[in-house]
């Protein structure tokens, strides 16, 4: 799946915020399940901020320190579920 997250330019903004510019980030993920034996296993490959685009949000308390927001973040879940079973 890929995702997209647009933030315009904050060129008017309330006492306590920040002038920004706008921004558009893209994620993308992707995964399935797999069975091993009577297991099912989930995997998911992840990555937000797919372009590591150079960001800050208006509201975002890591203006006061002149930081930007997270760049591109790349991650792997993998759920495997368990049941107790009574005998």
């Amino acid at each position: 799946m890929i995702t997209s997250s647009t933030s315009f330019n904050q060129e008017d903004p309330a006492p306590g915020e920040t002038t920004t510019s706008g921004y558009t980030l893209f994620d993308l993920s992707a995964g399935g399940d797999l069975k091993t034996g009577n297991q099912m296993i989930s995997i998911i490959f992840s990555a937000t901020n797919l372009f590591d685009k150079k960001y800050r949000d208006h509201l975002s308390t890591l203006n006061e320190v002149g930081y930007y927001n997270p760049g591109r973040n790349i991650s792997v879940t993998l759920k495997i579920p368990f049941a107790i079973q009574k005998h």
